[in-house]
């Protein structure tokens, strides 16, 4: 399911497209931006799980899992 999500950033990141923070990694900011909610459905932290929501507020709602979970819900 997120194979194709990231193939696009593993091609963003061949092409020298992603935000770089000194050249060397995407800083966490930018990382919310690029990272599906699938994804943050394992994060422990309720204060990183709401970072990310703030970052992606159109994801708030979006299923995560079989369950029909939000992120939200899940945690």
């Amino acid at each position: 399911k997120e194979c194709d999500e990231f193939q696009s950033l593993h091609d963003k990141n061949i092409n020298r497209e992603l935000p770089l923070t000194q050249d060397l990694i995407v800083s966490v900011k930018d990382a919310d931006s690029l990272l599906p909610p699938s994804l943050m459905k394992h994060t422990q932290s309720p204060n990183r799980l709401q970072q990310y929501l703030e970052t992606r507020p159109e994801v708030m709602d979006c299923v995560i899992n079989k369950k029909g979970e939000t992120l939200k819900t899940r945690q």
